[in-house]
């Protein structure tokens, strides 16, 4: 046995006598400080309970001060119009009132009430009813109206259902820029209450327990028990000597003893609001408790520690002999299956331990070697993965809203003739379809960005009619412009050919990232321009398409990095201008997947030209033909189409849809009823989105498929999500074909026509 085991052995013995020395010593330590363990656990508690309820009030105050900042709040105060505020502006309101509801069930009651007490709008359950609509002279109206602080929040008796709740309320100071001059200063419009149900309150009495018999309890301003462990004890007032010593020490976090009935209690209390306290007791009995079942607690750690000292005894061989021979057999056979990794715990400095550590130094370098090979190898691995999960979410997000507003402009196009539209509307809805056409394109863009990295991304050329090309670029910007009051023109040089031909999309997207930069940082009233040039003198043919504008310039140490991913002109904290920095960068590999390239021209405070030279390849102007959309096709009226779709908004947008086709839908709002639904109508087609509630797109189409034991039913799969890989589930799950939102009338028809009956001649 070597000297280390030998020296262990003896000081063992040692070892157990300085434990119970210890353990003798912490059994009086715990005794004496038992009393002080359990009140710092009383004020503990009471701090995160007030805490936890403070919380609540806060994000009260704070929603408040979000509802109070909302330009539909603003827009129903300042209307001076009574029939115009309740019949134009109420609604969103109380909409906005609901939405919070939704969000957070607890407000069960929104109010505006004006500034002479007259509840103008109010929002509540439905069970709540309304006593009254004058609140000029209730408690909580006076103490708003009075208070110091613009806010206010106080626990008071509803009279609407005799129950107590939380109110919080704020003042509504606004002025109106449109018809008071700016010198006037703002004022009291009315003000913002919110009432909740204080149901947490008495959820943190329940779920709080302080040793065996402690307590807490909530009490107001009046001495009345509102929230109490045991419900026979709540409305009963205190004493008022007891209410006094909370009322005095509540903000002092002190503890205090005083009979409470016929015994000795500790008490210790905290403000929750102006006429609200959280009040903690304790039984002096409680801490004698403690301190037997500590004394036990104490004993048998002590037993443990010796029985555990006595089995050390028996594997201190094993422990410094053995396993360190085992360890360092199992090791090298591990090396020799090509495992460098292996580490071998070091000894102390005995035979065994140079050993290992002679051992350990042959195998460092290769072990470091093939780690950081096999870290380079997950954080590329999990780069590439996040990346592509980053870019599927970010699509499907924008898809869905995306596709409820293309929709419903192909919807309000249709009917624009039968619903006698004037023609400056007209040109509304076809500016928002291509609006949200454009947005669909950026959004394909974004999906291929890896490909541009990786030199995989494809050219798709197509003829493009130019003038009619630059005036929808300047068509989608102008409101952006009109609304940075930004004067925006565009010209097309009369050399250019009417038609060239590139790559439309990624035309698109360069000439939209660079207008939407130059409109972003000009000023108001200066000038931005969208240029069209044709170069005369160049070999081989090329134009110019150039951005001109009169915005704050680029200094010229930033002039190099401004082609960078993430880098924009300002990078300080306190910029003006926000962007994530990727759409230069994005536009020069754009820019060179045509085989063009681009430059800048740019004087601080004077302005910026950008300049994208590419190649100049006339076209071929096609004749334009009638869309699928205005071909008289009809279909019959008994065909039975199943729309599975969670989105609410797309639901009413398909519905439109398909009834300006004189079809009827039904409707399903998860994957669950969508299969329920088909295995009862048995549809002639059915439209399912991919990401949905309780049962995705492709396991409701899995069940369909095996349910009804044939591929006949057509289910063609409708989602915002237009990544490779969920074309591929889509495929592998069932699905007879793929549309991508937003839904486009000229893709869906040639669907529609192929799987539904036509009408019988």
């Amino acid at each position: 046995m070597k000297l280390q085991s030998r020296l262990l052995m003896l000081l063992v013995p040692i070892l157990v006598l300085a434990i119970l020395g210890l353990g003798i010593t912490a059994f009086v330590m715990i005794n004496n400080s038992s009393e002080k363990l359990l009140l710092r656990q009383m004020a503990n508690q009471l701090d995160q309970m007030q805490a936890h309820i403070d919380s609540h009030v806060r994000t009260a105050h704070s929603n408040v001060e979000l509802m109070s900042n909302t330009t539909v709040l603003k827009q129903y105060l300042l209307e001076p119009d009574e029939e115009v505020r309740y019949g134009l502006y109420q609604i969103p309101l109380l909409d906005l009132f609901a939405s919070y509801h939704q969000t957070f069930p607890e407000y069960y009651e929104m109010r505006v009430i004006l500034f002479d007490g007259y509840e103008d709008a109010r929002f509540a359950i439905p069970s709540l009813a309304n006593t009254t609509e004058e609140e000029a002279q209730s408690l909580f109206f006076q103490t708003l109206s009075e208070s110091e602080s613009d806010r206010h929040a106080q626990i008071y008796f509803n009279p609407d259902n005799a129950e107590h709740a939380i109110a919080v309320g704020k003042r509504l100071i606004l002025s109106d820029i449109a018809f008071e001059s700016g010198t006037i200063r703002p004022r009291l419009r009315g003000y913002l209450v919110l009432t909740i149900l204080p149901d947490f309150i008495q959820q943190q009495i329940d779920d709080n327990q302080l040793g065996q018999q402690g307590l807490f309890f909530v009490v107001n301003a009046q001495g009345r028990v509102l929230y109490h462990p045991t419900a026979s004890e709540r409305g009963k007032l205190l004493e008022q000597d007891v209410l006094a010593q909370i009322f005095d020490k509540a903000g002092q976090s002190k503890v205090w003893q005083q009979l409470y009935e016929q015994n000795t209690w500790y008490w210790e209390s905290r403000p929750l609001l102006p006429n609200l306290w959280l009040v903690a007791g304790l039984p002096v009995q409680d801490i004698y408790a403690l301190g037997q079942e500590l004394i036990w607690l104490t004993g048998g750690i002590l037993m443990l520690t010796m029985m555990a000292l006595v089995g050390l005894l028996f594997w201190v061989l094993r422990l410094n002999v053995t396993q360190p021979l085992e360890q360092l057999s199992r090791a090298t056979q591990q090396i020799r299956s090509g495992n460098f990794s292996v580490q071998l715990p070091l000894h102390n400095q005995d035979e065994i331990g140079g050993l290992s550590q002679d051992f350990q130094h042959m195998v460092q370098s290769l072990e470091q070697s093939q780690r950081a090979l096999t870290v380079a190898k997950e954080t590329a691995e999990e780069a590439n993965q996040t990346k592509t999960r980053f870019l599927a979410n970010m699509s499907h997000e924008i898809r869905t809203p995306l596709n409820a507003i293309v929709g419903f402009s192909q919807i309000l196009q249709t009917q624009s003739k039968a619903l006698s539209l004037p023609q400056k509307f007209t040109e509304y809805l076809e500016d928002i379809y291509q609006g949200g056409q454009h947005l669909s394109a950026l959004i394909s863009d974004i999906l291929d960005f890896s490909k541009i990295e990786s030199g995989k991304m494809e050219i798709v050329e197509e003829d493009i009619l130019l003038n009619a090309w630059t005036e929808s670029i300047f068509q989608i910007n102008q409101g952006a412009a009109q609304h940075q009051k930004v004067h925006f023109t565009f010209m097309v040089d009369s050399q250019l050919p009417s038609c060239i031909r590139t790559d439309r999309t990624k035309l698109n997207q360069i000439a939209m990232n660079l207008v939407g930069n130059a409109l972003k940082f000009t000023p108001a009233g200066r000038r931005v321009e969208l240029r069209a040039k044709h170069l005369p003198n160049s070999q081989p043919a090329q134009w110019l398409l150039e951005v001109w504008d009169e915005g704050i310039g680029i200094p010229p140490e930033r002039l190099h990095t401004i082609f960078d991913a993430f880098e924009q002109v300002d990078n300080t904290s306190t910029r003006s201008y926000e962007g994530t920095g990727l759409g230069l960068a994005i536009t020069q590999q754009l820019v060179a997947l045509l085989k063009g390239s681009i430059h800048v021209e740019t004087h601080l405070g004077v302005g910026s030209t950008f300049q994208v030279t590419l190649p100049l390849i006339e076209g071929i102007p096609l004749t334009v033909s009638a869309s699928p959309e205005s071909e008289s096709f009809t279909f019959a009226s008994d065909n039975v189409i199943l729309i599975v779709e969670d989105n609410l908004i797309n639901q009413k947008m398909i519905e439109a849809l398909f009834r300006s086709l004189d079809l009827k839908v039904h409707l399903a709002l998860n994957g669950e009823i969508g299969v329920e639904k088909a295995l009862s109508l048995h549809p002639d087609l059915v439209l399912m989105d991919i990401h949905m509630p309780k049962m995705d797109g492709l396991e409701a189409t899995q069940h369909i498929r095996s349910a009804l034991d044939e591929s006949r039913v057509p289910i063609v799969a409708l989602s915002a999500d237009a990544h490779i890989q969920q074309l591929q589930q889509a495929r592998d799950a069932g699905f007879s074909a793929y549309l991508t939102k937003p839904v486009k009338m000229n893709q869906l028809l040639p669907i529609l026509k192929q799987y539904l009956r036509p009408t019988p001649l």
